[in-house]
């Protein structure tokens, strides 16, 4: 009995002891996180800073402590905000908002009572009601208005959209960039071709009551240059690497038949020298995600840098393929040529490759209906793109639905 005793005295007190350890840690990890007191007594001029949109991975560190920042959590002075590869967050104050790209490392600060903030490494854009100073490399500035700025390593760069950045005697004004090396200052004017697809996405929230230095008409105008160059660098690399297979066939098969006559020539090189092989057959293939330009208000936050302005992610293309091929070998094959994103995942109960995702837009990202369909010469197939097998001369369009399960882009099967 005495034994019994005792064994269950050790074990209220290893209870006891592992419960005040979970307190312990909750205690912690609340106090780091805000979970206890009065959050307003973070406030800076009476408002909470605090994360107003987040995508990504974008880690918090406190008192030496790192987690995931979450949307909405509230901010204090000393914070070292860090967004990683392919990440965005955006730091919400009634003075200023700072939005930062990916690879950015940033530090929140609060001097004589106001908002301040210290650039480590990144690209940030400033959104700002007042002046507010930003430390980079023990080099303060101070900026008002609409701006952006980016450290590479030693040198400082902003490029003022509205307002004024001053840095000791120097002020950059509206439609002027301000570049800080370590021995001199450049100030120089604005050019539209600098922009970037951040800045470009920040542009576009901007408060309308703002005058930017560049209109409108010219960002939408660089917008679609920009697009139809990607386009046309696509098209050209899949071109390129139709010819360089195409070569290489031919070289495989003359070796292989020395002594046979080819009737016709796949490669498109008329001055090549090596006998070829018979054509391929071809198809064409388009990416299309002009609806969602229709439905942006029911966009996935952050979705939008994803939205070519004129909704096409791949202009039409001419394809080779093998007999046999379907029309997800050559969706798959397009995608990794291009350099274009592609998700899919196999449905064994179908025995086909379901489409997740192309170009980072997925299934319900512009409401419940949402998604990618194919159609192959203007007709919408009931099954899977690894389930239709591919003749000469066929047209594919990819297309992204987002009302009606397919009605907004002309299907009628439901």
């Amino acid at each position: 009995m005495k034994k019994l005793s005792k064994n269950k005295i050790y074990n209220s007190i290893m209870a006891i002891a592992i419960m005040l350890m979970v307190v312990a840690g909750v205690m912690v990890v609340g106090n780091l996180r805000g979970w206890f007191g009065d959050t307003n007594s973070y406030a800076i001029n009476g408002e909470n800073v605090s994360c107003s949109e987040k995508i990504g991975a974008v880690s918090l560190e406190r008192d030496g402590v790192s987690y995931e920042l979450k949307e909405n959590d509230v901010l204090r002075d000393g914070d070292i905000i860090e967004t990683k590869h392919g990440g965005m967050a955006t730091i919400k104050h009634s003075d200023a908002n700072l939005s930062l790209n990916d690879n950015t490392k940033v530090s929140i600060k609060t001097e004589e009572g106001n908002l301040a903030f210290e650039v480590f490494r990144g690209e940030a854009f400033a959104d700002t009601n007042k002046k507010i100073n930003v430390h980079v490399d023990e080099k303060e500035l101070e900026l008002e208005g609409v701006s952006s700025i980016s450290v590479p390593i030693g040198t400082i760069e902003v490029l003022v959209l509205n307002g004024n950045a001053k840095y000791k005697e120097n002020l950059a004004e509206q439609g002027q960039t301000m570049t800080i090396l370590e021995k001199e200052v450049l100030v120089g004017e604005a050019k539209i071709e600098s922009l970037n697809e951040f800045i470009i996405a920040r542009i576009a929230i901007v408060d309308t009551g703002k005058s930017l230095c560049f209109k409108e008409a010219d960002i939408e105008k660089l917008k679609s240059d920009r697009q139809a160059e990607e386009e046309n660098a696509k098209k050209e690399i899949l071109a390129k690497e139709d010819d360089e297979i195409a070569v290489e066939e031919a070289r495989q098969y003359t070796i292989a038949n020395p002594n046979e006559t080819v009737k016709k020539s796949s490669s498109k090189d008329k001055d090549s020298k090596i006998p070829a092989i018979l054509e391929s057959d071809s198809c064409t293939i388009t990416i299309r995600c002009d609806t969602i330009l229709n439905n942006m208000g029911d966009l996935t936050s952050g979705k939008n840098k994803y939205v070519p302005s004129n909704g096409t992610i791949l202009a039409t293309s001419s394809i080779d393929f093998d007999e046999g091929e379907t029309v997800f070998d050559v969706l798959k094959r397009t995608c990794s040529r291009a350099g274009i994103q592609l998700e899919y995942s196999y449905t064994p109960l179908y025995g086909s490759y379901y489409i997740q995702g192309i170009n980072n837009l997925y299934e319900f990202d512009c409401g419940a209906e949402s998604g990618w369909m194919y159609k192959v010469n203007g007709w919408f197939p009931n099954y899977g793109s690894s389930s239709y097998e591919l003749k000469d001369g066929d047209s594919i369009v990819l297309c992204y639905t987002c009302k009606g399960l397919g009605a907004d882009v002309g299907s009628t099967f439901m």
